[in-house]
């Protein structure tokens, strides 16, 4: 509009000059898996580091094409748009996860967390390219393109993949265990009451006396594999365990506490069949 052709050649040719790069760091990131990426972290970090600097430079030069191709139709291209931000948010959430790991002090128990986290958000990311590649409707030579050769690429080298089973039973065993950790982990904005009577605080009370129980009650089973005692379950077991000394008066009141508190925390609300048919 002002005539300046100095300053549009600057602008135009920097922005050129930006998707090529953009692109061949993409490319070498793909075929390299973010191997050559420079990042920080440690040995639990290091490679998600990789992995969100490979997911950056794919976002980038894939919404530049988005806007170059489709233009002002990507406005009314709602679903799609809407990928392209389900990306943007998991790589804010992948962010954040790698800046608590960092600010507070790298700490090995919190490893689990950290994966599980980093591999969900990474596998969320992988499913919003691959739609985005399978519903990128431009004209002919490039729709086939994106949807050809290009998601075909991205499914055989994925970002991502939902994280295994294995490393879901150890988060969830540690958020199971009563400890600093899981204080730690839960302490920030969660509410969290100290009263029994409240509906979440009877489940905590509940969690922290059936922790203190485990101990006895793996004592009771060593106790029948040693065949001590017979094999008898329930609040019998403790009675037995306790007559044949192989669990103190105090151990026993610990259990038949916890199995009442668990047993409590368990129930549900119930309605006798007038009430339930009542129109009042």
């Amino acid at each position: 509009e002002k005539g300046d052709k100095k300053g549009f050649d600057r602008a135009f040719w920097g922005h050129i000059g930006h998707i090529v790069r953009n692109t061949f760091r993409s490319m070498v990131l793909s075929v390299t898996r973010g191997k050559l990426a420079c990042t920080p972290g440690d040995k639990v970090t290091k490679r998600y580091f990789k992995k969100l600097a490979w997911t950056s430079a794919r976002f980038a030069i894939l919404s530049d094409m988005a806007m170059g191709l489709l233009g002002g139709n990507l406005k009314v291209k709602e679903k799609l748009t809407g990928r392209f931000a389900d990306i943007l948010s998991w790589m804010y959430l992948a962010t954040a996860v790698l800046r608590r790991y960092e600010a507070e002090g790298r700490l090995k128990e919190d490893a689990p967390f950290v994966q599980y986290s980093l591999e969900l958000a990474f596998y969320n990311i992988q499913k919003s390219f691959e739609n985005i590649y399978s519903n990128f409707d431009v004209a002919a030579p490039m729709s086939w393109l994106f949807k050809g050769p290009l998601r075909f690429w991205v499914r055989f080298n994925p970002i991502g993949r939902y994280p295994s089973d294995k490393l879901g039973q150890k988060v969830s065993r540690l958020l199971q265990t009563d400890s600093p950790q899981r204080d730690r982990i839960t302490a920030t904005g969660i509410y969290l009451p100290t009263d029994p009577e409240q509906a979440v605080g009877r489940l905590e009370h509940a969690f922290k006396e059936v922790a203190k129980a485990d101990p006895v009650h793996r004592k009771i089973k060593k106790a029948i594999k040693a065949k001590k005692m017979k094999k008898i379950k329930g609040p019998k077991a403790v009675e037995v365990a306790l007559e044949a000394g192989i669990i103190t008066a105090e151990e026993a009141q610990i259990m038949k506490t916890s199995e009442a508190l668990r047993w409590d925390a368990i129930q549900v609300d119930h309605f006798s069949h007038e009430e339930f048919t009542s129109r009042s």
